[in-house]
């Protein structure tokens, strides 16, 4: 192994090792979809003139005011676009996921008084919450400009504005998409339960099954129920593409609810890895697990303690003096390398908003997944596996059940999601109309959320696909 990547692999084994040692809930009740929601309720917590102001009743001030640097909130905020956070129930286990909602695009005058024609929610992968698909520069990968059109007392204006490297604002601005950020369970802005606190061994026992099978139904159906659509394109990266089929395999009759699956570097199939740490610490982290299962522990990987603290690193990673490329080193020896795209500049950025909280089951989930090379639910080990499913091994997710479109992208330079592991996904699924490898081949797990040229490598290739509702057909519609 080069000096180069002896480093970071050093400190990615130090942080595992080193690991191992009230929102007001909507009232959801049982109806014609999985879930439906109380039209009599509040559903809605919308910010006006201040974000804090809608958060008060959660105490997310202080979640937001550590270290000298700005919140993905305000990011957002900053960048002219409305915003709106919204608190979903899991009425099968009381987790509560926290939704922040771009309605619209900061010049698109008309929507304000309806909702946009399409929608769209954005599910991030672990270790990472919703505002990892905000965070890369609106100023780099510049695709050139495009018109917006207003109408403003009865005049039409048309303006021009630059195009953005973030696919959630290119799709509010340039689609009229509706965009919903969906922070996971466990996440930092997604901590609360109806019964536990986060703080206790019961809340952290989960792994994507339990955000699949639990929040994402709940999830589509609140957004639609809210946005008044019938369908919405889901896109995913990494982990959120396991929860996602987890869900459509669990629920098959969600699938006519999705205009379109977009699947970024899916962790579903992960037998092919290829980061140079996961080979040795697989039997470490499943002795982990055993000894785990077998006191019926429950932790988080990366405790929500230490996320206040991420604005510090941040900034000490921002210096391009002096560690800057050491910080990014450590995320690419995860990750994969691709020096050309990377830009060194978001390191900081990354530290303070791109990284979240998650629970060792989770992890424990996905390495069981990379040493068996298949797509299985949890495993407890024989004993404990008859008892809950009744077979010694734990049940196989059936992919023959996810029948709504896939797209599915994956890059030649991923250390954790290789192209092999999503063409067997590809192999699996009943409906894929499209399946691409990033033509960069240096392209690895973070660019498809970083990288400096995403317009030209990928987004604009999504926005094509949503504007043009591509590949949806529901009832004779195009």
């Amino acid at each position: 192994m080069s000096r180069a990547k002896l480093l970071p692999t050093l400190l990615v084994w130090t942080l595992i090792c080193t690991n191992f040692i009230e929102i007001t809930s909507i009232d959801v009740t049982k109806s014609t979809g999985k879930y439906a929601f109380d039209s009599d309720e509040s559903v809605v917590e919308t910010c006006s003139e201040t974000f804090s102001s809608c958060l008060d009743n959660a105490n997310f001030d202080s979640k937001l005011k550590i270290g000298d640097s700005k919140s993905g909130p305000d990011l957002i905020r900053a960048n002219g676009f409305p915003l709106e956070v919204h608190a979903v129930p899991s009425p099968t286990d009381g987790y509560v996921t926290s939704l922040y909602r771009i309605p619209r695009g900061r010049s698109n005058i008309m929507f304000q008084d309806g909702p946009p024609k399409k929608v769209a929610i954005f599910h991030h992968g672990i270790i990472a919450d919703g505002f990892s698909w905000v965070l890369n520069s609106v100023d780099k990968a510049l695709g050139g400009l495009f018109a917006i059109t207003k109408i403003i007392e009865g005049r039409i204006l048309i303006e021009t504005q630059m195009i953005s490297a973030i696919l959630a604002y290119r799709l509010a601005e340039e689609a009229d998409v509706d965009v919903w950020l969906i922070h996971t369970r466990g996440t930092y802005y997604s901590l609360d339960h109806t019964s536990y606190s986060w703080t206790s061994n019961q809340y952290w026992n989960f792994s994507f099954h339990e955000i699949g099978v639990n929040d994402v139904p709940a999830i589509i159906d609140y957004v639609l129920y809210v946005s008044g659509q019938e369908s919405l394109y889901y896109i995913s990266h990494s982990m959120g593409c396991a929860a996602f089929v987890v869900a459509m395999s669990t629920f098959p009759e969600y699938n006519a609810k999705v205009r379109t699956f977009i699947g970024l570097a899916p962790s579903v199939y992960v037998g092919n890895t290829s980061a140079p740490f996961i080979e040795p610490l697989i039997p470490l982290v499943l002795k982990q697990q055993e000894i785990y299962d077998s006191i019926h522990l429950s932790q988080p990987f990366v405790s929500p303690i230490v996320m206040p603290f991420m604005p510090v690193v941040g900034n000490i990673c921002s210096n391009r003096f002096t560690i800057n490329w050491i910080c990014f080193a450590v995320l690419e020896t995860i990750f994969g390398y691709d020096f050309e795209e990377t830009n060194y500049d978001m390191s900081g950025e990354i530290m303070r908003n791109a990284l979240s909280s998650a629970s060792m089951k989770s992890l424990f989930h996905l390495f069981q997944l990379w040493k068996s090379g298949d797509f299985r639910q949890y495993d407890y080990q024989e004993r404990r596996n008859m008892e809950i499913y009744g077979t010694p091994v734990p049940p196989i997710y059936d992919l023959s059940k996810v029948t709504s479109p896939v797209v599915l992208y994956c890059g030649e330079e991923d250390n954790l999601v290789s192209c092999h592991d999503v063409y067997k996904m590809k192999q699996k699924l009943a409906n894929v109309k499209e399946f691409k490898k990033i033509s960069w081949p240096k392209f690895n797990h973070i660019d498809f959320l970083f990288a400096t040229n995403i317009n030209s490598l990928l987004n604009n290739r999504i926005v094509a696909i949503v504007k043009a509702d591509e590949f949806y057909a529901q009832h004779g519609e195009k």
